[in-house]
């Protein structure tokens, strides 16, 4: 694998993770839906002049964007208001883990061996994570932050 693939494959995270450590503060100042619908509101100002609407898809671009981005980020971002940008961020990262769950009983797929030893590692760090300090008594927020994991993975 070329230098410049792996720096654009840690680039993707890099800048994910970024979003909720610049959204974490902003919290302070705008309500977690407001502040949500600015994030999804700008960008689609600025996109809509370089790429139009698909004229018939209305409808699917319509459930598509309530779960992809309002129900998802809605659960990740009240969750991220209650707990801190650092747990937020690596409780998301279960969006794989659960895609490999609901890959094996939606679409039938079995994982391999390297898949189940990597989901009990990553539920053994959840488990362990979700004990620390800095999470203590804020388990809505871990659920919740878990919840909107799930919805992106489904």
């Amino acid at each position: 694998m070329k230098i410049q693939d792996i720096f654009i494959a840690l680039l993707v995270p890099i800048i994910l993770g970024f979003g909720f450590v610049i959204a974490k503060p902003a919290m302070q100042y705008f309500p977690t839906y407001l502040l949500m619908g600015m994030r999804f509101t700008i960008p689609a100002l600025i996109l809509v002049w370089w790429f139009p609407l698909p004229k018939g898809l209305y409808f699917d671009l319509f459930k598509v964007s309530l779960i992809g981005s309002t129900l998802q980020y809605g659960l990740t971002y009240t969750g991220l208001s209650i707990i801190d940008a650092s747990s937020a961020i690596l409780l998301v990262q279960l969006e794989v883990p659960f895609g490999i769950i609901i890959a094996f009983f939606l679409l039938k797929e079995i994982p391999t061996i390297k898949n189940i030893v990597g989901l009990a590692i990553a539920f053994i760090g959840v488990f362990i994570l979700t004990g620390a300090p800095n999470l203590e008594g804020k388990y809505i927020g871990v659920l919740l932050t878990i919840a909107g994991a799930f919805t992106w993975a489904l």
